[in-house]
């Protein structure tokens, strides 16, 4: 999946929009984490997947 565009939304967080349309978010959680989620359709807000962790930078 390619990302198409990426939109800076505060110090902690991310969000992109990838080739299906589809939104992706990124976040620095409390415990140093970095997790994302993203629509499981493009366009409908309620149906995310859960977040999933992409571990701690630099380790």
């Amino acid at each position: 999946m390619a990302t198409v565009s990426v939109r800076y939304v505060s110090p902690f967080s991310w969000v992109t929009l990838d080739a299906s349309d589809a939104l992706e978010v990124f976040a620095l959680f409390g415990d140093g984490t970095i997790r994302c989620t993203w629509q499981n359709t493009a366009g409908d807000d309620t149906d995310w997947s859960a977040w999933h962790s992409l571990g701690i930078p630099g380790q």
